[in-house]
């Protein structure tokens, strides 16, 4: 039954990533990377094309593992299975955690059903090749070892080894940090026995983990100080990147069951009963809980990383559950109450899992994108800066190979709440003028009118190109315009 419930969830995501031939636009950039490690055998870390030239600072790893299935196998076997592939073994991890904690084969198996069915991984990862695909099973890997590190020594070793490898993956291990220590201050505080493995494992890994990332990010930190934490975002969209948690967005993104019952799960045992096993998988709900009310993360990446979390929670209520109906008056009718909660997640977890599956392909950049920045790419110069919206910095870079004015990777960037404020600003100006002054400030060459432009700054045309002197349309095809500049403007 978890083979083929492995199968069934892979076929699912595999049937939507194939209904798109592209991907979501911050996918370019993991593009760019493979794309660059294949041709010079190293990452890109000096980027002549991202705002004008930068220093990228993040792990590599991921981006070497895809351009080895690259090598290997056609590009949509790196680009959509594997990472496909990837986000699909968390269903068999969530399972053998919740067998650890219940000792139910049924319970464990419906947990699994549950993880494979979280909205918001259709959201965010079955079109984007996105690193969390590997980032959240390696923390779901670390977790199960964790509960059985006291049963043999080779769980130490591949404790250290998934540590290590998170944090040349992605930034995100200091997450899995935090939640360690939220884990010993709820020994602590429960006078609970310490156990000297665990002890040892969060230390050493605190230490090295902290001290390694000072080193990486030296310079980010002397540049943005403590806002570093905040990615460097521009404050615009720092309240809708790290928005208010709502109620019902919450239970969209997660499913009904797993928030309900997860945080009751959590309430029980922080309040009512203790169980050391269950205190680790409720730190990493609890640190997670906290980077977001600091809005230290953002409000879609700490779904992502909780939602498992929450599912593996509501196998240990499930399971009490089951028990304390055995014992009662109402043990004949436990199938009532187990196709209750099939139900609630048919409605809760299935349904907005396919709706976000479609909305993750409605977002994705479209063929006629595509074809416009290949006429870019084939049409002029190398060195030409291109402006488009944020969200089409990466696409810009990597499909018409030319420099962007903005995109979505924000550390290092000197006066980016201006610079963000600039590109809003050329796109609304009905001055010619004004949209000249900014052509001039960013030295940009062509203008990119896209659908989505105009889907967000709510507008069919441009005003200020009507001077057919200052802006000559190169390209319209598919209600996309691409215009080249001709003037400049002279004191």
């Amino acid at each position: 039954m978890l083979g083929f419930l492995f199968i069934l969830t892979l076929s699912i995501r595999l049937y939507f990533s194939f209904q798109s031939e592209n991907y979501l636009p911050d996918a370019y950039y993991t593009i760019r990377q493979v794309n660059h490690i294949l041709e010079k055998g190293l990452p890109l870390i000096k980027d002549d094309l991202s705002y004008g030239g930068r220093t990228l600072f993040q792990g590599f790893l991921y981006f070497y593992i895809l351009a080895f299935f690259r090598i290997l196998s056609p590009e949509v076997v790196a680009y959509k299975i594997i990472p496909n592939l990837l986000v699909t073994s968390i269903v068999i991890i969530v399972y053998y955690i919740s067998l650890h904690l219940t000792k139910n084969k049924n319970t464990s198996l419906f947990a699994a059903y549950i993880s494979s069915f979280i909205p918001i991984f259709y959201l965010k990862t079955i079109n984007d090749i996105s690193v969390y695909s590997l980032v959240i099973p390696i923390i779901l890997l670390f977790i199960y070892c964790m509960l059985r590190v006291q049963e043999s020594s080779k769980y130490v070793i591949v404790i250290i080894t998934l540590i290590l490898l998170l944090r040349i993956i992605h930034p995100s291990v200091m997450i899995l940090i935090l939640s360690l220590l939220v884990y010993l201050l709820i020994i602590r505080f429960e006078r609970l026995t310490q156990i000297k493995e665990e002890i040892e494992i969060i230390l050493f890994s605190t230490f090295l983990i902290i001290w390694s990332i000072f080193i990486t990010f030296k310079k980010p930190f002397l540049t943005h100080g403590i806002f570093v934490i905040w990615q460097n975002i521009p404050i615009e969209i720092l309240d809708n990147y790290f928005k208010e948690i709502n109620i019902v967005e919450s239970v969209y993104s997660i499913g009904l069951i797993p928030l309900i019952f997860g945080l009751y799960t959590i309430y029980k045992y922080l309040f009512k009963e203790k169980n050391r096993q269950i205190y680790l998988i409720i730190s990493f709900a609890i640190a997670i809980s906290f980077l977001l009310w600091l809005k230290l993360i953002s409000i879609l990446v700490g779904m992502l990383f909780i939602s498992p979390i929450l599912v593996i929670l509501f196998s240990v209520y499930y399971n009490e559950f089951l028990q304390y109906l055995s014992k009662t008056r109402f043990s004949n009718k436990q199938d009532f109450f187990v196709l209750f909660f099939i139900l609630v997640f048919f409605i809760f977890s299935i349904i907005p899992s396919y709706y976000s599956a479609n909305r993750s392909l409605q977002e994705s950049v479209t063929n006629e994108e595509i074809e416009a920045l290949k006429w870019v790419s084939n049409n002029t110069d190398k060195g030409t800066v291109v402006i488009g919206n944020l969200y089409e910095g990466h696409v810009i870079n990597a499909i018409a190979q030319r420099g962007n004015v903005i995109d979505t990777n924000f550390l290092l960037i000197k006066n980016i709440d201006q610079r963000f404020q600039d590109v809003n600003l050329f796109y609304r100006t009905p001055l010619e003028t004004e949209a000249i002054r900014i052509i001039d400030k960013y030295n940009i060459g062509y203008i990119l009118f896209s659908q989505k432009s105009k889907g967000l700054y709510k507008k069919q045309h441009l005003d200020f190109v009507e001077d057919q002197n200052c802006f000559k349309e190169v390209y319209n095809k598919d209600e996309i315009q691409i215009y080249r500049v001709l003037c400049k403007l002279e004191t």
